[in-house]
């Protein structure tokens, strides 16, 4: 790991216990009332697209995602502030779809809900292929990708517990990049496919047990090599823990 990214990591890791040891008084909360939240359902239709791109940036609360969605894209989206309102952008070019959910009110740092909820629920379609980039602020992410048509995806996992399913028998390669945030990642990978997986560790750690161990930081599954496709994982461990486990 070069210098500039460990420098990184240490400075996130003061940002966090700065935050943990910061008073009320100074530390940004949002009021707690008995306002109901609100809560919207959105649908994307793919309208011609025969690939698409899903970059999805997240800040603060619950995130759950996965397939089973004949549509491009079904959410429901409960959130307590009307800031908070995520905004989608779609469009199609050349038949290449280009999804885009964020929170521009909501933002990963010293905020507290303050038993407001933030939750999104997002299902996505499995049959078109799909490259996935996901930006995770602080709080609680899962995403089962297991049955979706996938092709490339990108985690920033930002602060919290992530639980990560791409164990899925895909009929492609498959390229994977995660980069390590603060907190405990879970990773499912298939026994059914190829799997190589390069670890750049940080301060946390990676443990990849039932792995074939090649050097400090190579590990493989029994598959690899011999399955007709094959899954490659880039992964940055930051602070806490990444664990691999094989389904």
């Amino acid at each position: 790991m070069n210098i500039k990214k460990l420098f990184s990591i240490f400075t996130l890791v003061i940002l966090v216990f700065a935050t943990a040891c910061t008073n009320k008084s100074e530390k940004a909360t949002v009021s707690d009332t008995n306002e109901k939240p609100k809560e919207e359902i959105k649908i994307v239709e793919p309208n011609g697209a025969e690939k698409t791109k899903l970059n999805l940036n997240f800040g603060v609360g619950k995130l759950n995602i996965s397939g089973n969605e004949e549509k491009l894209m079904k959410g429901k989206f409960i959130y307590s502030e009307n800031e908070w309102k995520p905004e989608i952008k779609y469009e199609v070019k050349d038949k290449d779809g280009e999804l885009e959910i964020s929170q521009p009110g909501l933002k990963s740092g010293n905020v507290s809900l303050n038993n407001k909820r933030n939750e999104w629920n997002i299902n996505l379609n499995e049959k078109i292929p799909t490259e996935i980039k996901l930006s995770l602020g602080t709080g609680e992410f899962k995403a089962d990708l297991s049955k979706i048509n996938l092709k490339e995806l990108n985690v920033g996992m930002g602060v919290g517990k992530v639980d990560l399913d791409i164990s899925g028998n895909y009929k492609n390669n498959v390229k994977v990049n995660i980069e390590g945030g603060v907190g405990e990642g879970t990773v499912y990978l298939p026994k059914s496919i190829g799997v190589k997986i390069k670890a750049e560790k940080g301060v946390g750690a990676v443990n990849a047990n039932g792995f074939i161990v090649e050097g400090e930081n190579i590990y493989k599954n029994s598959q690899y090599g011999k399955s007709k496709n094959s899954i490659e994982v880039n992964i940055e461990a930051g602070v806490g823990a990444i664990n691999i486990k094989q389904k």
